[in-house]
């Protein structure tokens, strides 16, 4: 009876009994089962949904290993996220406000506000900072920065016969304010750089403490286009977002109206686009609904033109 007990007793607990999987609690496997023997019995479960879907009686369409090999990418990303937290973020809303200036030389006056739950990241001196960049490479540059400290970039191309030192004082007189859970996070200091595919120029926050947690966050950015531009490209390529996403765009005129081409929910298509015209603006949002996730790379491109006759 002993023997007899203590053989029932392995096939019930034995982790490596298949035909109990389906009894596993999760919080049983994290106490008992490292965390990189589970990220390899994922790949184990992926493999066998592969072999069971050409097991199918009706045929299945997809290739060898396609499940898997999707599996496999959706699983890297959620170990760049236990690695790097600030590659996720939480109920994101992003506005962006144009006063537009229909006059040639002059500029239109843009302010971006960025609300969302995130950890920033874990960086040797604390700093975070936002970077202004001169070109799409030096932008591309300042991406590849993120997880050492930073937290967005706007992109201020240079313009005709303006040279290194104008483009630096340009954009060093353009506001740059971090608040995180309400509270204002200091300009510690600004850092600039130059090579041969651009320029950057970057203001330098330390949040102290508040960064080892996730923590509500603001950053509002003020900066100009020129008059001639009539487009505002939105990307969230440095993280993931989760939750709910909403993406604004107003023009401080009601004589123009809003294009919009967004990516952001390709899949399920489960968001919402409104438009709405006042005495004084015009505006489009476009918004996820319920829980949602959005990978790298989502976002949209908004552009505006005048209309042939005004509002009233």
């Amino acid at each position: 009876m002993l023997v007899a007990m203590g053989i029932f007793g392995s096939v019930v607990v034995l982790p490596d009994a298949p035909n109990r999987l389906w009894n596993v609690k999760a919080k049983d496997l994290a106490e008992t089962v490292p965390s990189d023997h589970l990220l390899e019995a994922s790949n184990a479960i992926a493999e066998a949904i592969d072999i069971q879907s050409r097991r199918d009686t009706t045929g299945s369409m997809l290739p060898n290993n396609l499940i898997t090999s999707v599996w496999n990418e959706t699983l890297r990303s959620l170990v760049e996220m236990i690695d790097d937290p600030s590659r996720v973020v939480k109920d994101l809303e992003y506005s962006a406000r144009v006063v537009p200036d229909a006059e040639a030389g002059d500029w239109h006056r843009v302010v971006t506000t960025i609300r969302a739950e995130r950890h920033l990241p874990r960086t040797k001196g604390r700093s975070v900072w936002f970077s202004y960049c001169s070109s799409m490479a030096s932008l591309s540059d300042e991406f590849d920065e993120h997880s050492d400290g930073c937290i967005a970039r706007e992109l201020i191309q240079m313009q005709d016969g303006e040279d290194t030192k104008a483009w630096f004082d340009r954009v060093a007189d353009y506001d740059v304010l971090f608040d995180m859970d309400g509270q204002r996070v200091e300009v510690t200091d600004t850092k600039t750089m130059s090579t041969s595919e651009g320029h950057i120029f970057r203001i330098l926050f330390d949040p102290g403490v508040i960064a080892d947690r996730f923590a509500s966050t603001e950053l509002r950015i003020e900066f100009n286009l020129p008059s001639n531009t009539n487009d505002l490209p939105v990307k969230f390529a440095a993280y993931s977002v989760v939750g709910t996403a909403t993406v604004t765009i107003e023009i401080v005129d009601n004589a123009y109206e809003i294009h919009c081409d967004e990516y952001l929910s390709p899949a399920s298509r489960n968001l919402e686009i409104n438009r709405d015209r006042t005495g004084r603006s015009t505006t489009c949002t476009i918004r996820t609904k319920g829980t949602t996730v959005l990978p790298i790379g989502a976002g949209a491109v908004f552009s505006w033109n005048r209309l042939q006759q005004p509002q009233v």
